[in-house]
């Protein structure tokens, strides 16, 4: 029997005090559970994982035989994820953020005194404001044309039909 996960969707944006905490949203709050991993991102962002989306991200890059552990790819992606931690939320609803990790998303500088928390359905994604506006930044019209005719070609685009010449047509079913 197939676990449904609850989604993470939407977009706040919150101080982050002093110490390095910050409020989670309560739409966020549940689909994360008591505990949660947090852990760098290949961007300028930290990334939010429920344990059990974690678990079986995990399961899916470990080493399966020792030729792995000579593969940078893999190695690359093991540090990735293993560079954060086990999280959970103080009785105000505030995560507090590492210091490793708050510097590695650039957190807590004048210009980065708040956190914007995008959902990203099965995680969040943390953000510096001066990170997430740079980001922003590079989302041209030619650069989502490209994203989503990557994935009307992957078939991940579903409500787009097929054009004419990409395959049979529901006639030749």
């Amino acid at each position: 029997m197939t676990t449904t996960l609850p989604r993470m969707r939407g977009r706040s944006e919150h101080a982050l005090d002093e110490k390095g905490r910050v409020i989670l949203p309560l739409k966020f709050r549940e689909a994360l559970g008591p505990e949660f991993m947090l852990v760098t991102s290949p961007g300028p962002c930290l990334r939010a994982y429920p344990m059990a989306v974690f678990d079986r991200m995990e399961d899916d890059i470990r080493s399966a035989s020792v030729f792995d552990e000579a593969c940078t790819d893999m190695q690359a992606m093991q540090r990735m994820f293993y560079e954060g931690d086990v999280c959970s939320l103080d009785q105000q609803n505030r995560l507090t953020i590492p210091r490793a990790l708050r510097k590695h998303a650039d957190f807590g500088h004048l210009d980065n005194d708040a956190v914007i928390i995008i959902g990203m359905g099965d995680k969040l994604e943390l953000w510096s404001v001066t990170a997430w506006a740079a980001y922003k930044q590079t989302l041209d019209a030619q650069t989502l044309n490209r994203a989503a005719e990557r994935l009307r070609r992957t078939g991940m685009a579903q409500n787009t039909a097929p054009e004419a010449g990409d395959g049979p047509s529901p006639a030749d079913a």
